[in-house]
């Protein structure tokens, strides 16, 4: 009998995949947001930028109470923050660090940390399909790293990929169940699918409602091709399924439910249904529709340009690689603008947005390939990788890649855009159709994952090399070892014949994708040639809208062409590749050095094209910590007892560096920061419509209508107004001719900031200094009325002046304000504006109380 070696090892233990998955996935972000460990570097948030997360308002535990937010404008109902994802990160970390340091921890781990439960989302989806473990891992590799998905997570929305993660998870427990599952099993899966798609609505809100359509959908779809039973009884099963994650994502998002119709669809400018079928709410609720020859920008990065400032704050030894990378594309350009642009562009061109964006759609070539070959595999009917319930999957999401595209062109495909818009119920009540391309590309992917499980099956199946046999050898004096011998590790059992039964073979079918690839690639190659050759054209075109530095210009127009030929190179690799694994090169023990390079090839694609997004400040220099500028400095103290308004008028000589200096610096950053509350509106897209109809009110028609300026000023507490130096003799004829309230507080001058040697075009390098004969100015506004007062008397409207009422002869402006308030609210905005009413002393009510004018007590 031969006894095991004495140095024989017992086996190790295997390392569960989820850990493999999540070291891979945490890997590839900390190479990617490296910088986020660097002492005083903070990663980049539009929506949420550090100011506003350092503010006083947005403190959690705080926000789950309710949340108003007084920073802006008068301020408004913002609903209730919720016990999510999102706010227990927050939690946490104003938990762990006290002042700003909570802040900067949230901001530096939440966005990769989104990114990461994205990925093991979908790759948790991947894995419950049953496709092979390379298929789930790329796959969920290449949902992270998205380039819609990564840079909207970077934009400061990486909320929305937390929700993403949840209805991948959702997918996932839905794909576990089987006929084998125990009943209890069975609907607790489905239970506990409804709390995650529940999770994705108290996470990204509309975009999530969005989400939990697409997974109802796919419920009813997988019943209906899965179970082997009557047509009646699968669509029953599938509204029974479908009814349970319903139940249980409400009961989960029921406060979310309430607090987005409450702030985000009732009483909103632009939300109501009888206002869909004009050609302004059109345009408003369209402008943000995704060009269709931006389309484009999904196969190929950087075509368009990314972010509307690149490279500004890239990583500074990549910033010249992307250098002429601005966005320029027409995303978010008002519709008048484009109907101009298309109409010959003849005299003056409309006033408007002509863009704000990002080209952040592409979802990787080899995506793009390998969705493409499971696509043209799944309508083989003999020697498909793909069973038939799979086909009809791959058919599922193909379908809702196209309907998606669809939708996301929005107003550049109206007549399919404009059936939803009209006939959908509350289809109109989300705006930015764009937000459809994140459907596009979640299709792409997992179309990507069949791709690869087919591939994997078919070209890169491993085959572990054989187990040695022992012989025994006998020693003088020694133990019998263990030889294996050469004929029996050359021939080892069934290996061999396996090989010969599964090993891949190169059929006409691969070769004829292969070829219309290559087709594809040359007719690219003609198409880059083109696009070179006519870089003049290119040029003209890019001054025509917006860019009208013809430097500048020149460099969108050389960046963008380079864009393209980085694209063909990124193209003839991942085809070479394709074609080595299809020719079955690394089929057998080689597999494993097939799935790297194809996982390293996706990495560096897709990482490449993510990159522009990934920005950071430091944010000592950037909200002025220990070097404030007194300007700020002197707002900052008691921020509670007024408002800061900005000057009203537009073109004032040499004001208009200090206007772009305090809308994006001050009013979005510092004054948050700060605390300081500001009449300026932040970051308002669903404007209620009261506020809209007060503003409205508070507009001058007239040079003689001007005091409503100080008006509105008064009534709203904003004491202290920052402009250009105007003389406060002419300041207070003008806005304030009876009372003269207005005096001077401090001139000061624009400069760059500490350390600061040239000024290159970015806001945050500016700051201010006082200047006794500096060209602007802080004024003080002495009437402004403080937050609490008390009052004896109260006035309503009359029945005489309610039943005389008449909107005959009332202005354009007037009709408006009289169409959102009705006539209560329409007598009272115009009282609140008369120059015979006197704030200071009497309150106006819209509705009567039950006791006017109560008598003082004793």
């Amino acid at each position: 009998m031969i006894k095991p070696s004495a140095t024989a090892r017992p086996a190790k233990a295997k390392i569960p995949p989820i850990f493999k998955i999540a070291a891979l996935l945490a890997i590839v972000l900390c190479a990617l947001f490296y910088q986020n460990f660097e002492s005083g570097i903070v990663l980049f948030s539009n929506d949420g930028p550090f100011g506003q997360i350092v503010a006083t308002q947005d403190h959690v535990p705080a926000a789950f109470t309710g949340y108003w937010q007084d920073l802006n404008s008068i301020g408004s109902n913002s609903g209730s923050a919720t016990l999510n994802v999102t706010s227990t990160i927050k939690l946490f970390w104003e938990g762990l660090f006290k002042g700003p340091f909570g802040p900067l921890g949230f901001l530096n781990t939440y966005t990769p940390l989104a990114l990461f439960i994205l990925g093991l989302g979908a790759w948790a989806f991947f894995r419950k399909l049953k496709l092979t473990p390379l298929a789930a891992t790329l796959g969920g590799l290449a949902m992270m790293l998205n380039s819609q998905i990564f840079s909207g997570a970077c934009w400061g929305v990486a909320s929305d990929q937390i929700a993403y993660g949840f209805i991948f998870l959702a997918l996932a427990l839905v794909e576990a169940n089987d006929d084998e599952s125990f009943r209890l099993v069975y609907w607790t899966r489905f239970a506990l699918a409804g709390l995650c798609v529940g999770i994705n609505v108290m996470e990204a809100a509309d975009v999530g409602a969005l989400s939990s359509v697409f997974v109802a959908l796919y419920i009813l779809f997988k019943s209906l091709v899965s179970d082997g039973a009557p047509e009646a009884v699968k669509i029953g099963r599938g509204i029974a399924r479908v009814a349970v994650v319903a139940g249980f994502a409400g009961f989960i998002a029921m406060q979310t439910v309430i607090s987005l119709v409450g702030t985000q669809i009732q009483g909103v400018v632009g939300m109501s249904q009888s206002d869909k079928d004009t050609q302004e709410h059109w345009d408003y609720d369209t402008e943000w529709s995704l060009p269709k020859q931006e389309t484009l920008g999904i196969f190929v990065p950087g075509l368009f340009g990314y972010r509307m400032d690149t490279p500004l704050n890239m990583m500074p030894w990549l910033q010249r690689f992307y250098s002429g990378g601005v966005y320029w594309g027409g995303m978010g350009r008002t519709p008048a603008i484009d109907r101009y642009f298309d109409s010959g562009g003849k005299d003056n061109p409309p006033t408007g947005t002509m863009r704000f964006g990002y080209g952040g759609y592409y979802c990787g070539i080899l995506v793009a390939l390998a969705a493409f070959w499971a696509i043209a595999q799944s309508f083989r009917r003999e020697k498909s990788p793909f069973s038939g319930v799979q086909k009809k999957f791959i058919w599922f999401w193909s379908v809702t890649m196209l309907v998606s595209l669809l939708i996301a062109w929005g107003r550049f495909a109206p007549i399919f855009y404009g059936l939803l818009y009209h006939y959908v119920p509350h289809f109109s009540d989300m705006r930015n159709p764009a937000k459809f391309v994140t459907f596009v590309e979640w299709a792409f992917v997992v179309l990507f994952a069949y791709g690869i499980h087919g591939i994997s099956r078919q070209f890169l199946k491993y085959s572990p090399p054989p187990p040695p046999q022992p012989v025994p050898v006998k020693g003088k004096g020694k133990s019998p070892a263990f030889v294996p011998r050469k004929s029996e590790v050359a021939a080892s059992p069934s290996l061999e014949g396996e090989a010969e039964e599964t090993g891949p073979t190169w059929e006409a079918f691969d070769r004829i994708w292969l070829t219309v690839a290559a087709g594809v690639f040359a007719i690219c190659v003609f198409g880059w040639l083109y696009y070179a050759a006519s870089k003049t054209s290119l040029v003209h075109y890019v001054e025509l809208r917006g860019f009208g530095d013809e430097q500048m210009a020149k460099a969108i127009a050389s960046f963008s062409i380079a864009q393209a030929g980085w694209f063909l190179l990124f193209f003839a690799v991942a085809l070479a590749l394709l074609a080595v694994v299809l020719k079955g090169v690394f089929n057998g023990p080689r597999a494993n050095w097939g799935g790297l390079l194809l996982g390293t090839f996706l990495v560096i694609d897709l990482g490449r094209a993510d990159l522009p997004f990934i920005i950071h400040w430091n944010y000592f220099q950037k909200y002025e910590v220990g070097m404030l500028n007194p300007i700020v400095d002197f707002l900052r103290h008691k921020p509670y007892e007024h408002r800061v308004a900005q000057w009203p008028f537009q073109g004032s000589p040499g004001y208009d560096n200090f206007a772009e200096l305090y809308y994006i610096e001050w009013a979005q950053h510092l004054f948050p920061y700060y605390d300081i509350q500001s009449l300026d509106k932040i970051q308002m897209p669903r404007e209620p419509v009261d506020l809209a109809a007060y503003e409205q009110a508070f507009m001058p028609q007239s040079e003689a209508d001007l005091f409503v300026y100080a008006r509105n000023w008064q009534l709203t507490n904003t004491r202290y107004i920052l402009g250009p130096y105007i003389p406060v003799e002419a300041l207070n004829s003008g806005l304030d001719p009876v009372q003269h309230r207005f005096q001077i507080v401090r001139r000061f001058s624009i400069s760059l900031k500490p350390g600061v040697q040239q000024y290159d075009g970015d806001t945050a390098e500016l700051t201010v200094v006082a200047d006794d004969n500096g060209p602007l100015a802080l004024y003080d506004f002495t009437g402004a009325l403080p937050r609490a007062k008390l009052y004896t008397d109260w006035q309503t409207n009359t029945a005489a002046e309610l039943e005389n009422f008449t909107t005959n002869g009332l202005s354009a402006n007037d009709l408006y304000l009289f169409g959102e308030t009705g006539t209560n609210g329409f007598l009272t905005l115009k009282k609140l504006a008369s120059p015979s009413f006197h704030p200071e002393q009497t309150v106006l009510l819209d509705a009567p109380l039950q006791e006017a004018n109560p008598a003082p007590t004793n």
